[in-house]
């Protein structure tokens, strides 16, 4: 049987080690995290609904055009589309396309020549995140054809961090539930991020290239929503909200 090698060992503890919150910048810190530790510099963090759709798809270096592209048609012919990987999850958390189809097969599908060419993407892993027999989430890492291929201390760490990111992705769930928080829109969460750091007005406005002015809009109707007074409260309630 096949060691994990101290090194990956000791970058799952690395990765493990680093502060992950589950507060609405969490997909998008676990991504960056990947890509730190492991180097894996392509990626997506979907939820999955109850049908076992994939949706709101937070993403690090894939083109916007390919997924626009494959949000609107390309899931369909998807090789690792998660109502084609269900069965197979049932009994591991990590899945190659090559787990699925030959190498053969998978250099004729409609999806390697109309989709993953294109983009010059070939290589590709996807990791499952489930509470008990429930998807909650789907990982999936690329490499460019020129790349190494993923091997089977990748599975192996990603097996390992599956489980921990359960834990993670249930409280972010559970998160994102709160009433007063799914009022927001996606730009008045960023805000309140920041808010809860610390920043100036003009800080958010450079940060998020907008102008003061639409800064104070946002945060009026921060105030609004959160029903508080200024920018004090709203920082306390920044703090309690995202805790």
């Amino acid at each position: 049987m096949t060691a994990l090698s101290k090194d990956n060992y000791e970058k799952i503890l690395t990765f493990m080690d680093q502060a992950i919150e589950p507060n609405q910048a969490f997909r998008n810190d676990v991504l960056h995290s990947f890509k730190d530790v492991f180097g894996y510099h392509l990626s997506n963090f979907w939820l999955i609904d109850e049908k076992h759709n994939l949706k709101d798809p937070v993403t690090l270096n894939i083109s916007p055009c390919a997924m626009k592209e494959y949000i609107e048609y390309r899931y369909k012919t998807d090789i690792l589309q998660p109502k084609r990987t269900l069965p197979f999850f049932q009994k591991q958390l990590v899945l190659e396309i090559e787990d699925l189809v030959s190498k053969t097969e998978y250099e004729n599908s409609y999806f390697y020549n109309d989709f993953m060419v294109r983009y010059g993407y070939y290589h590709e892993i996807a990791v499952c995140i489930k509470s008990g027999n429930k998807q909650l989430g789907s990982l999936a890492f690329l490499r460019f054809e020129d790349e190494e291929p993923f091997n089977l201390q990748d599975r192996m760490c990603l097996e390992i961090i599956s489980r921990y990111l359960s834990h993670k992705l249930k409280n972010y769930l559970e998160f994102e539930k709160i009433p007063e928080y799914t009022l927001l829109t996606t730009r008045e969460k960023e805000l309140l991020r920041f808010v809860q750091k610390g920043y100036t007005n003009t800080e958010i406005a450079n940060l998020l290239f907008i102008s003061t002015n639409t800064v104070k809009k946002h945060l009026q109707s921060l105030y609004q929503k959160l029903d508080v007074p200024n920018r004090t409260s709203l920082s306390y309630k920044a703090h309690k909200l995202l805790k």
